[in-house]
């Protein structure tokens, strides 16, 4: 079985949605002077590749601990979006009609829009694609346990309202955002294993 990690690394260069404060190490033990080796480190949760649940905008919303770990597994497709996309365009559901029927008995839906090649660079966080309301409406009825982008939302990051945000996690899904390595995914389906830190 060959194994492929679709997270970003966590550094403290690390590119951070706009106005979050980036992750920071602390090592306050070593080796050297106290025999063992401890780090401390204070991050976002919702920094690097990450989900989220419906408690990230629903007050009432079921939080990530308190899903079974059986939830983070499951059969996953991707959806190659890279030929369908220019800078800030939709993936519409006129796009995605042609492969419903490839969800049946998957889990887990994730759409390669290219943008993780874009990972580091000031233009990560402007105009990426993102999935339009009727489409996410249609995902939002199927029995998928999640959506993931390699972008970092996927809502439109001027887009206070979230309404992707609102469909997807209303209907109880989580969001993987900032996904990598979704052009190496050259089989599908597969088995994703997405737990949360």
């Amino acid at each position: 079985m060959d194994w492929l990690d679709l997270s970003h690394p966590i550094e403290p260069s690390m590119p951070v949605y706009p106005g979050t404060e980036p992750p920071t190490f602390h090592y306050p033990c070593s080796i050297e002077e106290n025999g063992f080796r401890e780090m401390k480190i204070d991050l976002y949760t919702h920094t690097g590749t990450h989900l989220d649940a419906p408690a990230h905008i629903f007050k009432e919303g079921i939080s990530l601990d308190a899903l079974c770990p059986d939830y983070f597994v499951g059969s996953g497709l991707v959806f190659d979006c890279r030929s369908l996309t220019l800078d800030g365009e939709k993936i519409c559901l006129k796009h995605f009609l042609p492969y419903e029927k490839e969800l049946d008995g998957k889990d887990f839906l994730l759409f390669n829009l290219g943008w993780s090649s874009k990972w580091g660079r000031e233009e990560y966080f402007s105009r990426y694609p993102v999935i339009s309301e009727r489409l996410a409406r249609l995902l939002a009825e199927t029995s998928l346990k999640g959506v993931g982008v390699d972008a970092i939302s996927v809502d439109g990051v001027m887009d206070q309202n979230l309404p992707i945000h609102r469909i997807l996690l209303g209907s109880g899904k989580v969001i993987i955002e900032n996904l990598a390595n979704l052009d190496q995914l050259t089989e599908s389906p597969f088995i994703l294993y997405c737990f949360p830190l």
